[in-house]
C-alpha cells in the first residue's frame, strides 16, 4: 500500500455502523470504501458525506481489514480528526 496507507492513522474506526455514527458526530475526516465494497453500502455512505469528508476508494475488502488488523474484511473505514 502506499504512503496514505489507513496504516498510518491512529484514530480508525471499521464497519458501516461505526463509520456512520463517526459521520453523524462531524468527527470523520476520511472515509476508506472498498473497491469491492456492495453498492448499497456505498450508498448509504456517500449520502452522509459532506465537503469535509475526502473518500478514498483503492483498496480491497481485504486490504482495508488487513490494514486495520482484522482477520476479516473492511468494505468502509473512518479516519477520525
Amino acid at each position: 500500500m502506499e504512503s496514505d496507507c489507513i496504516i498510518e492513522e491512529e484514530r480508525r474506526v471499521a464497519g458501516l455502523k461505526q463509520v456512520l455514527r463517526g459521520i453523524g458526530e462531524n468527527k470523520i475526516k476520511k472515509i476508506y470504501l472498498a473497491t469491492d465494497c456492495d453498492e448499497i453500502l456505498e450508498n448509504k455512505v456517500m449520502s452522509l458525506v459532506n465537503d469535509n469528508i475526502t473518500v478514498v476508494k483503492k483498496y480491497t475488502r481485504k486490504q482495508l481489514g488487513k490494514a486495520c488488523g482484522l482477520n476479516v474484511g473492511a468494505a468502509v473505514v473512518g479516519i477520525y480528526e
